[in-house]
């Protein structure tokens, strides 16, 4: 029998993973016992960058101890335990590989293309084909409370009835989401309620470009990601206003 527990930390970015990651390294990995493994990975889910962790421990009993070692990746990872669970050969094998048929089935499939483009390994591990993506990706710009989420659901409704597979999504989604994360606000209202929002605008602003100044290439990240995000769709209609596009043109709105 196994004893299986999960962690699953929401991250606001690159710089918390690296240092969740080297702590991870030193206080955890470098200390497991020849009956305990622990693994560590990183995962897109829900638009946000998360820290997952999976210790085992071989054992004779299916009487649930608290290990001291679980204890340090609590407070490493800064949370508690998902869950806590006893499998056997079958079940830890389904254990190990949850994460990569689920919602990261489609990154994983562009990754191994990637890595891969010969298709060497065509029978190691299926994956289906990655899609080219969106044949079309409009862009809707404005200032603030101009109406470009609700052209976005209009125009997704118009594709639609000509049978076509379209999804508006906003520039910014990823960032209020890591923000949210930093700061304790709800991310739910930062994207849904506009009054909401307004409060915390000044406040995300300036997270926004402190993180650009640690992370130049954080724009192009974005907008890459939210592409790439869609490539199951045809139509891609992206919102921003025109801060959240100025890398993608030199020009200046009139």
């Amino acid at each position: 029998m196994y004893l299986v527990r999960n962690w699953a930390v929401p991250l606001s970015g690159c710089v918390e993973a690296q240092h969740k990651l080297s702590n991870f390294d030193t206080e955890v990995a470098s200390k497991l016992s020849r009956d305990c493994s622990a693994d560590a990975y990183l995962y897109w889910e829900g638009g946000q960058l998360h820290l997952g962790v999976t210790m085992v421990r071989s054992t004779a009993t299916t009487i649930s101890v608290q290990c001291p070692l679980s204890t340090t990746i609590c407070s490493v990872l800064g949370a508690e335990e998902d869950g806590v669970e006893f499998v056997d050969g079958v079940g830890l094998f389904e254990t190990e590989i949850r994460k990569a048929f689920g919602v990261n089935r489609q990154r994983l499939a562009e990754l191994k293309i990637k890595l891969d483009p010969r298709n060497v390994l065509a029978y190691a591990c299926p994956l289906p084909k990655a899609p080219l993506g969106p044949k079309l990706i409009l862009l809707i710009t404005g200032a603030s409370c101009a109406g470009k989420d609700y052209c976005a659901d209009v125009w997704v409704s118009m594709f639609a009835k000509r049978s076509l597979t379209a999804r508006a999504t906003s520039i910014s989604e990823s960032i209020k989401r890591e923000y949210a994360a930093a700061t304790g606000a709800d991310a739910g209202r930062l994207l849904t309620d506009r009054a909401y929002k307004e409060q915390h605008r000044a406040a995300l602003t300036v997270y926004f470009q402190e993180r650009v100044q640690h992370e130049p290439q954080l724009p192009e990240e974005q907008f890459l990601e939210v592409v790439n995000g869609a490539a199951d769709v045809g139509v891609l209609i992206i919102t921003a206003g025109w801060t959240g596009l100025v890398h993608l043109s030199s020009a200046e709105p009139p």
